[in-house]
């Protein structure tokens, strides 16, 4: 029964390390704008959706080439990863990632958190589906207060914070005296009632 009990743990680290060098991975083809190398790291019968909708590798691929081209230079910082294991083979986590970009004459900082869903396929740990959510994004020299917390320079709106699922729920508590004494951009009323 202990054999059984350790190879059990064993094998959950194995996966966890598995899953954290997924997204590294992502992260740094990303960067290197390897898109075949970003393609592998999903599932064949991956779903996807706008401005490249449809199934699989190919869709995705093209998803890719229409949505990273609107920067050049980047780096995706990984920060930290929540991985929760549905069945041995299927698991979703949440990571936080903060992206430089140089973006024209403009260098941008982004937070995003990424929701993901992964599965164990022939043995290795893929992609099933990621969700990248902006929190905001800034320029050098300047602040997210100021200049990012409704959309990201490629025009993509920003929901974060206010689709977190308690978020709204945690402000609905306090007025909005004490709202504004801590944020000057708070969401709206509607957004933050449950």
């Amino acid at each position: 029964m202990a054999d059984h009990d350790l190879l059990q743990r064993v094998e959950r680290l194995e996966a966890y390390a598995a899953i954290q060098q997924l997204v590294a991975k992502y992260a740094v083809s990303l960067d290197g704008r390897d898109i075949a190398s970003i393609v592998d790291l999903y599932v064949p019968d991956v779903k996807v959706g706008p401005p490249a909708p449809g199934i699989g590798h190919d869709a995705l691929r093209e998803w890719f080439y229409r949505v990273v081209n609107y920067w050049y230079r980047s780096l995706h910082h990984i920060g930290g990863h929540v991985i929760t294991f549905d069945d041995v083979d299927h698991a979703h986590g949440t990571m936080q990632c903060r992206v430089e970009q140089e973006i024209g004459d403009r260098f941008v900082t982004t937070a995003v958190l990424y929701d993901d869903s992964y599965e164990r396929r022939d043995g290795r740990w893929l992609f099933a589906h990621r969700h990248g959510q902006p929190l905001w994004s800034y320029e050098y020299g300047n602040d997210p207060i100021t200049t990012g917390f409704e959309k990201l320079p490629g025009g993509m709106p920003i929901r974060l914070p206010h689709e977190f699922p308690k978020f709204a729920e945690f402000w609905s508590h306090y007025s909005e005296e004490k709202i504004a004494a801590v944020t000057s951009k708070p969401v709206g009323p509607q957004q933050r009632s449950l």
